[in-house]
């Protein structure tokens, strides 16, 4: 038997069978984003656990939700949660190991302040098989001015009529999520 023609067989085999698990990675990570967007729809942090690292690095560029932490991240979750969003997942597609993920976004705050869905093009990085690290890629608000009018009129609302609830905005948690809830239903009744 001629030695070249082994070598040859076992190297495409080697090589096809490196190719099939880097697809079935590839694969296993876009069906973990699919996961987290389902569990965030969801309200379901004991999903989203098991999907993210203990030191998830977070970046976006809305309201500054930045966290670095797991239970950093629990606190965003739980006051996003709050304005029940609902996330659609437009587009997917993997570039040299990060999932990059086109979403649509709408919930209670969008509508009062940007009045349609946002839609951004987000990034997941993976370690150790969990997803380590969230970016936003791309932000598709172009008339930040219309949102920044909206929110503008929603601080004087609550500064002229709710002084008390001022400080809706101060922290990004379950209990300021609920106030900042409280300032939309109040908002949206007066008008």
């Amino acid at each position: 038997m001629d030695m070249k023609a082994i070598t040859s067989k076992h190297f495409i085999a080697a090589l096809s069978l490196f190719l099939c698990l880097v697809s079935c990675q590839k694969d296993k990570n876009i069906n973990k984003v699919n996961d987290f967007y389902d569990a965030l729809n969801n309200g379901d942090y004991t999903s989203i656990e098991t999907l993210i690292s203990d030191d998830l690095r977070n970046y976006a560029t809305h309201d500054f939700l930045i966290s670095d932490t797991k239970e950093k991240y629990k606190e965003i979750f739980q006051w996003d949660s709050v304005f029940s969003p609902e996330y659609k997942v437009l587009k997917t597609e993997v570039k040299s190991d990060t999932v990059y993920v086109k979403t649509e976004k709408y919930c209670k705050r969008i509508a009062v302040l940007y009045k349609k869905p946002l839609i951004t093009k987000q990034g997941f990085v993976f370690k150790d098989n969990l997803i380590h690290e969230i970016f936003e890629v791309e932000d598709t608000i172009t008339d930040f001015v219309f949102w920044n009018e909206n929110k503008s009129m929603l601080i004087e609302f609550v500064k002229t009529n709710y002084p008390e609830l001022s400080d809706f905005e101060k922290f990004q948690n379950k209990a300021y999520g609920e106030r900042y809830l409280k300032v939309i239903d109040l908002y949206k009744k007066d008008k």
